[in-house]
């Protein structure tokens, strides 16, 4: 148990009952204590003495910790001991009366024995008999298998003289219907090629002025298509100067972001290392002038990785 000289001037342990502090809201009013005291401190990072009364001020908070739970720790001990004494009187009740129960059983436990053998005697004639009745059962049903099999093979070989028959009887319709399609389609030919000549003559009159039309039409599209390549690559020139512009800001958004967020990580890894070395027992204010001289870079060959 914490005694009343461990003192961390934010709590005063004297007047703590462990059994009130661990019950009924009693953690929440002690921890609303610290914090009003830990809120109430103005934080002076400009100079070593105001930096070394955060470290103590953390250091406090940290030691008040360790006394709370050490009353925590001792009241759960106490009540371990108190606890394992009755569970060991819990286990030699319950062994005494389970031999006990187990003794007055023993005709009964004996009688539902015998009771088992006689119905497993009878189980085990039901499954012999069972056995030869599915035995008579399995080769019945294998007679009748046979006969289906037989029955069924038959049919296979009379659909399969049907099928041969069937596909004679449509190689000859097939043969028959190719070849007419072969004579209709000579014919269907020569009809084209006639109708393709007088097409072709045609075509070639109105081909010609077509092209005397289309060349025209280049004309005037190459013109149109320069005018609008000339205004496209202005238009791109301007877009590209501009996306140069937003490029350069954002770069520098980003790099003054980077250095302010370099900035708070240095600053906690060096409230770290400040804690750390109160933990390690060094007093508040000499922690703080040694990290402040290691970051300073005044310790050769000791650095603090960011």
């Amino acid at each position: 148990m914490a005694t009343s000289t461990e003192s961390t001037e934010l709590i005063q342990v004297e007047s703590l009952n462990a059994i009130d502090l661990f019950t009924a809201g009693g953690v929440d009013n002690i921890v609303k204590q610290i914090k009003e005291k830990v809120e109430a401190h103005v934080p002076d990072l400009e100079t070593a003495k105001g930096r070394s009364e955060i470290a103590s001020l953390a250091y406090k908070v940290a030691r008040s910790k360790t006394i709370l739970d050490g009353l925590g720790k001792d009241l759960v001990a106490d009540r371990k001991r108190e606890l394992a004494k009755v569970d060991a009187e819990r286990k030699r009740l319950r062994d005494d009366l389970d031999r006990l129960r187990d003794y007055a059983r023993q005709p009964l436990t004996e009688w539902e024995e015998e009771q088992k053998r006689i119905e497993e005697a009878k189980r085990l004639q039901a499954e012999k008999d069972q056995a030869e009745e599915e035995a008579h059962a399995e080769y019945a049903l294998r007679e009748r298998e046979r006969v289906v099999r037989e029955r069924e093979a038959e049919i296979a070989r009379q659909e399969a003289e049907r099928k041969a028959k069937e596909e004679a009887e449509r190689i000859e319709r097939e043969r028959k219907e190719r070849e007419e399609r072969i004579a209709k389609e000579a014919e269907d030919r020569a009809r084209r090629d006639a109708e393709m000549a007088l097409q072709k003559e045609r075509e070639a009159r109105w081909r010609a002025e077509r092209e005397k039309i289309e060349a025209e039409a280049r004309a005037k599209a190459e013109r149109e298509a320069a005018v609008r390549e000339a205004e496209r690559k202005a238009r791109e020139e301007a877009e590209r100067k501009e996306r140069e512009r937003l490029e350069t800001e954002r770069k520098a958004k980003e790099e003054a972001e980077r250095k302010a967020a370099n900035k708070r990580h240095q600053k906690k890894i060096t409230a770290e290392a400040l804690e750390s070395a109160i933990d390690a027992g060094f007093e508040a204010q000499v922690a703080a002038t040694i990290i402040d001289a290691i970051v300073a870079g005044q310790i050769k060959h000791v650095t603090i990785n960011y």
